[in-house]
């Protein structure tokens, strides 16, 4: 019982990830609920996830805050494009439904396109943002070149960012029946996995000492 117990045993520091990841979702969640705080919100949560895979650094809700702040600037300017961007495509999206008209069809083939370009940039710029000191035009051009060049990673990235909407979309009685986990503990939980991923693909940007 006594190994059991040990702060050092493997259950012992499951239980404790498994803690701070349910503190990091709430703090996150808290966060996003302005809106427009849900870029700089999605930054720290990526640099606190960084921290706990590397296991360098601090991890609790000070480290998050120092890290929303360090980032707000970049990470509201990158989410507030983003957001434009959406907004325009769910025009474009309702006029393609309500209206029929010439190009119809090319025009939906933009959008596929644009909604993967907006889907590849959302899933590394907030990462690259928490781990990079980048200007926002930087990260936009890096988050498209590493999205494409690494498509397997990335579009992996993509089903676990949308899996809680593709649940509502497609299946929601069982949306119902887990959108309390996401509530708690799904998102930190996404972005940690993701962040296995990125370590790998970061790896070569990085000095040595910080992969």
């Amino acid at each position: 019982m006594k190994k059991i117990l040990n702060p050092d045993a493997p259950l012992m520091r499951f239980l404790s990830q498994a803690a701070d990841l349910v503190i990091l979702n709430l703090v996150w969640l808290a966060c996003c609920l302005p809106v427009v705080t849900a870029g700089a919100s999605t930054a720290a949560l990526y640099r606190i996830t960084l921290n706990m895979i590397r296991g360098t650094g601090r991890c609790g809700p000070s480290a998050f805050w120092a890290a929303f702040r360090e980032n707000f600037r970049r990470a509201t300017g990158l989410w507030l494009l983003l957001l434009a961007a959406l907004s325009l495509m769910a025009v474009d999206l309702w006029f393609c439904t309500s209206f029929d008209f010439p190009g119809k069809s090319i025009l939906k083939g933009f959008l596929l396109l644009g909604a993967l370009i907006w889907l590849l940039i959302q899933a590394f710029a907030f990462p690259l943002a928490a781990q990079f000191d980048s200007p926002v035009r930087a990260i936009l051009v890096n988050s498209l070149v590493l999205g494409f060049s690494h498509l397997p990673a990335s579009l992996l990235m993509i089903l676990l960012n949308a899996l809680p909407w593709l649940l509502l979309a497609f299946v929601p009685a069982v949306f119902l029946r887990v959108w309390i986990f996401w509530l708690i503990l799904g998102s930190s939980l996404t972005a940690y996995i993701n962040t296995f991923l990125l370590r790998k693909i970061f790896a070569p940007l990085m000095p040595e000492d910080m992969r």
